[in-house]
């Protein structure tokens, strides 16, 4: 569901002079994270990129082209992002949680409990979509302030759910449980141990459950909850070589190893039903599971980024030099896949005018083209939205391997904020070195599937 956080805050350490500033530098080849879809309508798909967010209103047949700044975020950042009702979209920044309601033109940075906090994930309820979740990781003095909160107006309002989890935990994720949304999970790393832990709360984040896990040596992801029993989660394991997904059967008490693969395992999808689990990775393709027996089979030597399992059809995003696409789909579990979204099919999204989109895309696209290797028109003086500028063309010989690319020109971010990201990455990069450090010295020997 989320970024590697070892390579995010190292990044973003990396580079916090130029986010800061007025003209940051992305720096990253074109990649495509996490893919929503509307709960109430199937037809409209976000992807979250590395050069922005893009999403279609159609099933994939044309696709609209929404800058960081006009979101709230610039540079290095990878927001965790939920499709809620009311076609509302939620994504979790740095410096708080920004909220689109009019199909992608208006974002506005909310107030209230996650005001100026790190939004490091975000979820919404799968049987109530105006129920959403959210989780903070904010640098404070002497620790981290992790909070749950809470929205059940499709994100118009948000409240603190119980205590905070500790100045001790650095939080990576949250979900709940389709079958009782009293039951959340939390997943993360205990400081200075830097220990796996999993948190559970049985009513609604009012009291919580730790489960320190010191033989799960990685950075653990939640998931999935399995639809039709709370105490079922898949987690996922960023290790250092290999990376794991786990089983616990006891609401986080213990967990099982299911399967071990080589390099990243960027994508995870549990079928709406949970009869099936499909787990993809650039280095091992897509391969899938009945539940029950965990046993997987190679599906496709597609190099998957990420995955988004729905009723009818099984979402695969994938490198575009490498695979031929960015985003496709399968309704025959991988056995056939159909691209939906290719580089240079992007377009700005036509706004009113006034949005932040207008304002604050149309100085951003060239850049953003050129490194997809889009043709464009000359830029216009008008005032008006951005759509006049049309998309085609082929690919630019920067568009490779990942490390390859080029620079996309990033608007100015607040002081404020820079000033968030400078102390969270400073204590990233202290916890990211010694976090492998301690994994190095106490690394313990895993079971392969």
């Amino acid at each position: 569901m989320r970024p590697a956080l070892l390579a995010r805050v190292a990044l973003a350490a990396s580079t916090l002079i130029t986010v800061a500033g007025p003209a940051a530098a992305n720096g990253r080849f074109p990649a495509a994270g996490q893919l929503v879809i509307d709960p109430q309508d199937p037809d409209r798909l976000l992807l979250r990129a590395t050069y922005g967010f893009v999403q279609s209103s159609d099933g994939g047949a044309t696709w609209s082209w929404i800058c960081e700044q006009a979101i709230g975020f610039s540079g290095v950042e990878d927001p965790a992002v939920a499709y809620l009702s009311e076609h509302t979209v939620i994504a979790g920044l740095s410096s708080g949680l920004s909220r689109n309601v009019d199909a992608g033109c208006s974002w506005t940075l909310l107030g209230g409990a996650l005001e100026g906090e790190y939004v490091i994930d975000v979820s919404a309820d799968k049987n109530e979509p105006s129920r959403a979740i959210a989780i903070t990781v904010t640098p404070i003095a002497g620790g981290l302030h992790s909070i749950v909160a809470t929205s059940t107006d499709a994100g118009a309002t948000w409240q603190q759910s119980g205590a905070e989890l500790g100045t001790d935990l650095r939080a990576v994720t949250v979900d709940a449980a389709p079958s009782d949304p009293h039951r959340i999970y939390v997943s993360g790393l205990v400081e200075p141990s830097f220990d796996a832990v999993l948190v559970r709360s049985d009513d609604g984040g009012a009291t919580w459950t730790r489960f320190v896990h010191p033989a799960i040596t990685g950075v653990p992801y939640l998931s999935a909850v399995d639809p039709d029993d709370a105490d079922r989660i898949y987690v996922r394991v960023h290790g250092t070589d290999n990376d794991s997904v786990y089983v616990s059967n006891d609401g986080g008490n213990t967990l099982e190893l299911l399967a071990e693969r080589p390099g990243e395992m960027l994508g995870f999808a549990l079928s709406p039903d949970g009869s099936r689990i499909a787990i993809g990775g650039p280095a091992f393709g897509l391969q899938i599971a009945d539940s029950e027996t965990a046993s997987f089979g190679a599906v496709s030597d597609v190099r998957v980024r990420c995955l988004t399992w729905t009723a009818t059809t099984l979402y695969i995003c994938a490198g575009q030099a490498t695979d031929g696409f960015t985003l496709a789909a399968s309704t025959d579990d991988g056995e056939t896949i159909e691209p939906l979204y290719h580089l240079t099919d992007l377009a700005p999204l036509a706004c009113d005018g006034s949005t932040p989109v207008d304002q604050l895309c149309p100085a951003n696209w060239p850049g953003t083209a050129d490194l997809l290797g889009i043709v464009t028109e000359p830029p216009t003086t008008s005032t008006g939205g951005a759509g006049g500028q049309g998309a085609g063309g082929a690919a630019a010989d920067g568009v490779g391997e990942e490390g390859g690319g080029c620079c996309s020109t990033a608007g100015a971010a607040s002081r404020g904020r820079g000033a968030a990201l400078l102390a969270f990455a400073l204590g990233a990069t202290s916890f990211a070195a010694r976090y492998r450090a301690g994994r190095r010295a106490r690394r313990q020997p895993r079971r392969r599937s």
